[in-house]
Formats: C-alpha cells, sequence, structure tokens
C-alpha cells in the first residue's frame, strides 16, 4: 500500500458513512475544522497518517475513524477523527482530478478505466465466501442474523456512491458496507447488542436478492459441526444468564425496559452461546416478547411467555448442574440442542401417502410437507420443499404442492394420496426425507385404502388410546429431544356440528369416540390459513370423513390437534389435502368462514354453532395446582413482583402443596 493507497481508501467514508460513524452535527463542525484551516498533514507514510485537527494528534490508518487514535478524551469516533478523514478523502479526490486531462473523451456513460476511483461495493459483498461470513459472525450471531433476514418484510438496498447500503425494515437502522472495508468496517446505528448480528442479517439479504445463500447456509452448517461443540459450556455465562432471566421475571413483565431487550439479546448472540443453540435461540424468543410487551402488542400471550421464560431458567440451571459432570451424551446433546441433523440412509421403503399441508413461519418462512407412514417400521416420515425467505415472489407453497417434481416420481399432490417404494431414501432422526436425486420413487397402486387404514395400529379409535400414544412420543423433561408436529390418524364414532370459537379465532370440530370421550379438532383462522379454515369448514357440511389425519402438538395445558387432510370416499386418490386439494361441490355456496366470523346469530343460520364443545378444565390434583399458581406468580410479575403478606402466604401454601405432591 502507498500513501496514494491510503487516501484512496478513505475515500469510501463519504459524508452519509461520517455521519453514521457518528453525527451530522459532528460532521459539520469538522467541516468548518477544515475550511478555517485547523486540519493540517504533519507525517504520512504508506501504512497511516499523522493529522492535527484544533490543536489534536489523530493517527489514522486504511481502517478508517473508528480505528483511529485520538489525543482528545472524546468517547468513540470524535470530530478530530472525522476532520482527519475529510483531508485525507477531500486530497485523494482532488488527485484523482488532476489525474483526468482537462481533453480526455467521455464516453458515454462509461466509467473510466483505472484504479483510483472507487470499488463496488455490491460485487464485494457477493465474492465474500459462506465461510468466511460465519467466521467473522460466529454461529450464535450467523444463527440471529438469519432470523432477522428472513423476518425482514421488504429489504432496501441500493448502492450509493462508494456504499451498499441495506435497511432491512423502514422503522429499523441501516447498515452501509464500504468499498475496501470489509466485513468489520461495515456502519450502522443499531445498538451494541444488536448491531453484529443486524450487520450479518444485511450481508445474508444482498446474498439472498441475489441467489448467492447457499454457500453461507453450508458454512454455518459445517461450523455448527465443529468438534467446539464438546467443549462444555461456560458456567460464568450460564450464571449471567440465570441473572438476567430472574430480571426478566422482575421487570420483563411490567416496564419491559429497552436494556433488558438487549441484554438478552447479546447473551443470545455471545460466542459463548455458539455451542448451546437452544438456550440462545430461547433468550433471542424472550428479547422479542420483552419488546411486544413494552410495544403493547395485543397479541403477546403472557403465560406463554412465562413458560419461555421458565424454560430458559431451567434449561440454564441444567446446563450449569451438568457443566462439572455433564449426563449422558444423548440427554447433553438434548439440553445444548443441535442445529443441523445429518440424513442417514434408510434403505428402501414402502411409504403410504395420507396428505400435506402447506405452512408459514412468523418469521417468514413457508413451504408444503407432505406426511407418508411407513408400516413395516411403523414409523411416520415426510418430504417437501420451503424457502426461508419470505420475499421470493418465484415460490408459492400451493405451486410447489401441484408442479414441483419428487424423487421421479411425480408432485407431492400425487404422491401425498398414493403408494410409494422408495429406493435409495435417506432421512434425518426427525423423519424428514431427503430429496436428493439419487433416490427413486415408484408410484403404485392403493386399492384397499381404507382397510389398510383401519388395520394400522396409528389409526386410533379410542380417544385413551390416543392420549396414552402422545405422551409417549412427546416425553416431558428438559433432557428429552423435542420433536416437531406428529401425524396421527383419527377414527371417530361420530361428530357435532363444527363451531367458530370467537375468541381463539378458530374452528373447532367435536369427535367422539366409541367408549363416548370427545375431544376437539381446531383450525385457526389466520393469514396463512384462511383458505384451509374455509375449505374445512365447506366440506364438513356435505361430508363424513372415515378418517382425519390430524398434526399433534403439546399446548401449554393440553395438547392441540388440527386435521390436515380427510379421508373422503369422493375425493381425488381418497384423500384430501385441505386447503390444497380443490374443493368441487355443486350447489353448495362456499360462505362458512364469512358468515363464521359475522358470529354466532349467523353462524346458527346454516345450522353451525348451536352447541359448544366444553374444554376440560385443570383438575384440583397437581394440574389445578399448577395452573393455580403459574396464575398467581404471573400476577404478581405484571405488577413489578410485587406481593402483600396474604399473597406471599398463598403462594406458600401452594409451594407446599406442590412439594406434598413430589414437586
Amino acid at each position: 500500500m502507498s500513501a496514494k493507497d491510503l487516501r484512496r481508501a478513505l475515500s469510501a467514508f463519504d459524508d452519509a458513512a461520517l455521519a453514521a460513524l457518528a453525527s451530522k452535527g459532528l460532521l459539520r463542525r469538522a467541516g468548518r475544522d477544515l475550511e478555517a484551516g485547523k486540519v493540517s498533514l504533519l507525517e504520512e507514510s504508506d501504512a497511516r497518517a499523522v493529522i492535527e485537527a484544533d490543536g489534536e494528534r489523530v493517527e489514522i490508518a486504511a481502517t478508517g475513524p473508528a480505528a483511529a487514535g485520538c489525543s482528545c478524551r472524546a468517547q468513540g469516533v470524535c470530530r478530530h477523527r472525522i476532520a482527519a478523514v475529510l483531508l485525507l478523502r477531500d486530497g485523494a479526490r482532488a488527485d484523482a482530478a488532476r489525474a483526468v486531462p482537462e481533453d480526455a473523451a467521455v464516453d458515454d456513460g462509461e466509467p473510466a478505466s483505472g484504479n483510483d476511483g472507487p470499488g463496488d461495493p455490491l460485487a464485494e459483498v457477493l465474492a465474500l465466501s459462506g465461510r468466511e461470513i460465519a467466521k467473522w459472525a460466529g454461529k450464535a450471531t450467523l444463527r440471529a442474523a438469519q432470523e432477522i433476514c428472513n423476518a425482514a418484510q421488504a429489504p432496501e438496498i441500493a448502492v450509493e456512491g462508494p456504499a451498499l447500503v441495506v435497511r432491512l425494515d423502514p422503522e429499523g437502522p441501516e447498515v452501509r458496507f464500504l468499498t475496501g472495508q470489509g466485513l468489520a468496517g461495515m456502519i450502522t446505528k443499531a445498538p451494541r447488542a444488536k448491531r453484529k448480528a443486524l450487520q450479518t442479517a444485511a450481508i445474508l439479504a444482498v446474498r439472498q436478492r441475489h441467489g448467492v445463500e447457499d454457500a453461507t447456509t453450508e458454512a454455518a452448517a459445517a461450523e455448527d459441526r465443529a468438534p467446539a461443540e464438546d467443549k462444555a459450556p461456560d458456567p460464568r455465562f450460564l450464571v449471567e444468564v440465570v441473572g438476567c432471566l430472574a430480571d426478566c421475571v422482575r421487570a420483563g413483565f411490567n416496564q419491559a425496559p429497552l436494556v433488558l431487550e438487549e441484554r438478552l439479546f447479546a447473551l443470545s448472540v455471545s460466542s459463548r452461546a455458539d455451542s448451546l443453540p437452544r438456550l440462545s435461540a430461547l433468550l433471542r424468543t424472550i428479547a422479542a416478547r420483552v419488546r411486544d410487551k413494552r410495544e403493547r402488542d395485543f397479541t403477546l400471550d403472557l403465560d406463554a411467555y412465562l413458560v419461555l421464560v421458565a424454560e430458559a431458567y431451567a434449561l440454564a440451571q441444567a446446563l450449569l448442574a451438568g457443566s462439572s459432570a455433564p449426563p449422558d451424551p444423548e440427554r447433553w446433546q438434548a439440553l445444548r440442542g443441535q442445529v443441523r441433523q445429518d440424513y442417514q440412509p434408510v434403505g428402501r421403503l414402502t411409504l403410504y401417502g395420507l396428505g400435506a399441508r402447506a405452512w408459514r413461519t412468523a418469521a417468514g418462512a413457508s413451504g408444503v410437507t407432505g406426511y407418508f407412514y411407513a408400516p413395516e417400521q411403523d414409523r411416520w416420515y415426510s418430504a417437501g420443499s420451503a424457502r426461508a425467505n419470505a420475499h421470493d415472489t418465484s415460490y408459492s407453497p400451493q405451486r410447489a404442492y401441484e408442479q414441483e417434481g419428487l424423487w421421479g416420481a411425480g408432485a407431492l399432490a400425487q404422491l401425498a394420496r398414493g403408494k410409494i417404494v422408495l429406493d435409495g431414501a435417506a432421512a434425518a432422526p426427525d423423519g424428514r426425507l431427503s430429496s436428493s436425486k439419487t433416490a427413486r420413487a415408484t408410484l403404485q397402486p392403493w386399492p384397499s385404502r381404507t382397510a389398510d387404514l383401519e388395520a394400522w395400529s396409528l389409526a386410533f379409535d379410542s380417544w385413551a388410546e390416543l392420549e396414552a400414544h402422545l405422551r409417549d412420543n412427546f416425553p416431558v423433561g428438559l433432557g428429552q429431544r423435542a420433536r416437531g408436529l406428529l401425524p396421527v390418524l383419527l377414527r371417530p364414532e361420530t361428530s357435532a356440528p363444527p363451531y367458530f370459537d370467537e375468541i381463539g379465532q378458530e374452528t373447532v370440530w367435536p369427535l367422539r369416540d366409541a367408549e363416548g370421550t370427545w375431544l376437539a379438532l381446531t383450525v385457526k383462522h389466520d393469514d396463512g390459513a384462511n383458505r384451509a379454515a374455509e375449505d374445512f369448514e365447506w366440506i364438513l357440511r356435505s361430508e363424513s370423513p372415515d378418517v382425519v389425519a390430524a398434526l399433534a402438538l403439546p399446548g401449554l395445558r393440553h395438547f392441540e390437534l388440527q386435521p390436515y387432510a380427510l379421508v373422503l370416499p369422493g375425493a381425488e386418490g381418497g384423500c384430501h389435502s385441505i386447503g390444497l386439494d380443490p374443493v368441487r361441490k355443486a350447489g353448495v355456496e362456499r360462505t362458512g368462514s364469512l358468515l363464521r366470523r359475522l358470529g354466532r346469530g349467523a353462524a346458527s343460520v346454516i345450522g353451525i354453532g348451536q352447541s359448544r364443545f366444553g374444554r376440560s378444565r385443570p383438575s384440583a390434583g397437581t394440574e389445578g395446582t399448577l395452573a393455580e399458581a403459574s396464575d398467581r406468580l404471573l400476577g404478581m410479575a405484571e405488577l413489578g413482583g410485587v406481593a402483600e403478606a396474604g399473597q406471599i402466604e398463598q403462594i406458600h401454601a401452594l409451594a407446599t402443596r406442590l412439594q406434598s405432591f413430589g414437586l
């Protein structure tokens, strides 16, 4: 590097970048100092320059003002460092102007050749390797950045001179990537705790926009499988997490201060959380709930918020207890969590397709998943497609369901209702099947659909047996591996008319088994499931499904069952995927959800909602005592942790009762 190269590197710091580093006021003051002759060059070499600015000595290199030294006592980037950049930057521009002859020909819109002009910041970002980004960010920060990037509604990306400017949120701070300054030289006004995650998210957004996101993902996955994960977590870090969560209960449900949100986020992206993806994800989620509480978001579920804090607290305590004497490897891995699950060969599979569903996450990812049962292994498998970027307009779950080929045998619309023999298959531990081109499937006739379904052990006609099955598959305990949605098949004896629950904004369908026990299936009415809810209600007005395929997941106090497919005699292939397959019934008007939204009176007109399904309440035993304790603690937290003497006595009595239950 020459002195000329040093000046050219500093020319990347335009006025917008300097104002973002400091402030517009400091930039104006530095400019006035330069105009008044208070800034002069003392020394200049290939590596650095020494400038006197209003009596202060500044030493600056190509890394810019943030890394420069100044003899003044100001914290951060002072006006003297800004003035030093202005002096060298403007000198570099003057040198570049003198280097162009006055009679030089100008080519219409084409930049002049040579190395004196600013570089291309977009080209620099796209040229970065995924491993380089992952190493600079760190695993925990990269995971947080991917969440931020996926949640961005409409990222604004523009090249402004020597800077690539990215704004992920219209109300949030911008990120500026400067030519020649690399990842460490990015500038943003974001709070320190979120700065690196936001900068990384900006880089990912740019690369996704230009179709180069895979390399970064692969590098991150390689980092997540590195031997560093085997190191015991830092006990001091876990103690800090425990203290922060305790503060969350003291203030997070009442004041919800910004500083608490930033503490939680900073802990989640700390390098000490690299090997603890489960805990870091919980901390980020809790930080978001603190923000929701501060902004008075009416959708915030305080019960779920308290459960998150309690789970993170218990997890941190379990990790702290195991850091000195780790438990068995499988439980220890479950406590720490795992970001990526590798696919392993499973040989030849005979699969029976039992419907599919479209989905969308809160972070903006979307996709379609088909569910398949393998009787020989007595195991569920799944397959489909997804996109992490919500703004990829070229992708549609509906179109993927109808048109995207899978294993060379057809689209998911055909496979999810047929019998398949799959060769060369590979599956993740959770049952996800790889869509690798090396796997080949053959679609075969399935004439005995109803008989097969009734013979399988997973088709339940007793809700007591169903409950036992769910409890076996969703074991309680921090050391148990969390599983996703579990498909189940239901064979009801009879059913009641579905109705719309105005409070829960969901359609509820009561089903009764042969023993006279009732359960409720629910379909949410939201932006991602409106069509599914409408189709579901419409079908049930004229059809009586023989078998219902539903997805089970544990709620706060009970299991939730969400139907996604119906086995109908008149459906194509005998199986109808709710919200994905077209509904064709002559002479029936499709008005279900619209009337439901008008209220109970309108619902009664069409014969729906005349009887309500009574949800079970917690018993007076352990479950009821836990529910009462949760309600009392939540009430105290909402009041800022203040408790009167009578409340303390009541909580003490609850604790004594739980102690007698073995808790």
